[in-house]
């Protein structure tokens, strides 16, 4: 018989920090839906967790590559080979009570001329930001797995610490934003000898409500961190305005569509950076001539091709931007005929951009595509000259930004060097002559 030998038992109230898309694969309302359970709740389901949490806890390695602490603890291989194992760790669903959710919408668009891709228009819900749940975790540790408790123990560590710091994101668009969580410093952590008469008696009564915390993280294990991105961070300015649509649910509200906002607040989704900048990096490839740039591009960006039913993930993240110290304005207006310069019938429509403002800008690049770093800036550099333009309505001046007084650019925290100068210590090359390795 394989004896269990502990029980680790960890509760943590997590919140999410930017929206998110957890969906059930229902489209009544919008084309991606809301994991929403019979009583009105947001779920989150274990599985799902349990999926996100042993891909941070790999690092870049393939689950083939896991160590075999880890391969244990998960469970290793669920193709019934004579090599399968169960998985030691238990993470039961999350709900979200009374959930906020909200609608937005987004479209495919060609790569080089911003044209949407026929038939590409998308809508789905998101979790407000601010929500709270619990992330409720059991490991068993049984007579067979005694050698690697200590392992297991330091797993779970550098989990926390991970949620602590915000580097763990669930659900869909991950790479654009989305999903951002973090727990706080109280975390609920018990350890459970299963040889001991008290520990079993705290076991046969155990609630998730009520069970006893009777160690810390510290004493939990020890968190061996791996960075896998690379952050680029700067300030900008919006020059004049910026209208990224948000269009009217109401046939009572004030206009056709408005510059996106959150709680009132104008924001800049992680999907339209992304878009700005897959759109201009496509043509800086070009003028550098370099022949690859499909593969470049796919390489950065990710893909999905519905033909193939093959995807590539994003080596990217563009977090959602908020701005400040803006202001919105009705504006109303018409569509006017090229040729004879008359007004369209039934052309006249009303629209709120968002006026001004200052907005940060982050970008993480995984650390194997380092090489691409210098040509992300050159794009950076193009956005705050002005010539990389962000949103709708670029043909009338929209979408523009500046440089703030502060806005140097940082790469993990430290100021971007001059030419010739000591780079980060990050490793990465080819920051400063702006080629990102192309050749």
């Amino acid at each position: 018989m394989d004896k269990i030998i502990k029980r680790i038992y960890i509760k943590a109230l997590a919140v999410l920090e930017s929206p998110a898309i957890i969906t059930a694969g229902e489209n009544l309302n919008t084309d991606k839906d809301i994991n929403i359970d019979k009583k009105g709740n947001a779920v989150i389901q274990g599985t799902a967790l349990a999926g996100i949490f042993r891909q941070y806890l790999a690092g870049s390695c393939k689950i083939k590559d896991e160590p075999p602490e880890l391969k244990e603890l998960f469970g290793n291989d669920h193709s019934r080979t004579a090599d399968s194992t169960l998985s030691n760790i238990y993470i039961s669903d999350s709900y979200i009570t009374r959930p906020k959710i909200g609608k937005r919408d987004g479209v495919k668009l060609e790569l080089f001329n911003k044209i949407a891709v026929d038939q590409s228009k998308y809508d789905y819900e998101i979790l407000y930001p601010g929500q709270e749940f619990e992330i409720k975790i059991e490991v068993i540790i049984r007579e067979k797995h005694e050698k690697y408790e200590q392992a297991f123990r330091n797993y779970l560590a550098q989990l926390l610490e991970g949620l602590k710091n915000s580097k763990i994101s669930i659900g869909a668009k991950t790479s654009r934003g989305f999903g951002k969580i973090k727990i706080g410093e109280n975390q609920s952590i018990t350890v459970l000898d299963m040889n001991k008469k008290q520990d079993i008696e705290t076991w046969i009564n155990f609630d998730w409500k009520t069970f006893p915390s009777n160690t810390t993280l510290a004493n939990l294990g020890t968190a061996v961190q791996h960075e896998q991105y690379i952050t680029i961070e700067t300030e900008l300015l919006i020059e004049k305005t910026l209208m990224i649509r948000s269009y009217a649910q109401d046939p009572n509200e004030e206009s056709d569509y408005r510059h996106i906002t959150e709680e009132g607040k104008g924001i800049i989704p992680g999907t339209s950076w992304a878009g700005a900048f897959r759109h201009h990096i496509a043509k800086l490839l070009l003028d550098l001539n370099a022949t690859d740039y499909e593969k470049i591009i796919e390489e950065l960006f990710g893909y999905v091709d519905e033909k193939t039913k093959t995807a590539r993930r994003s080596s990217i993240i563009f977090e959602e931007s908020k701005i400040t110290q803006a202001k919105s304005l009705y504006m109303t207006r018409v569509k006017i005929d090229r040729f004879t310069s008359g007004a369209y019938d039934s052309a006249l429509f009303n629209e709120i951009p968002n006026i001004k403002g200052e907005t940060k800008l982050t970008i993480k690049v995984r650390k194997d595509k380092e090489k691409y770093i210098g040509l992300i800036i050159m794009a950076i550099q193009d956005l705050k000259s002005g010539i990389m333009s962000l949103g709708g309505e670029t043909s009338i001046g929209r979408g523009t930004f500046t440089a703030t007084k502060d806005s140097k650019l940082k790469i993990d925290g430290e100021f971007r060097k001059r030419k010739g100068d000591r780079v980060p210590s990050t490793g990465c090359r080819a920051y400063n002559d702006g080629t990102g390795g192309i050749k």
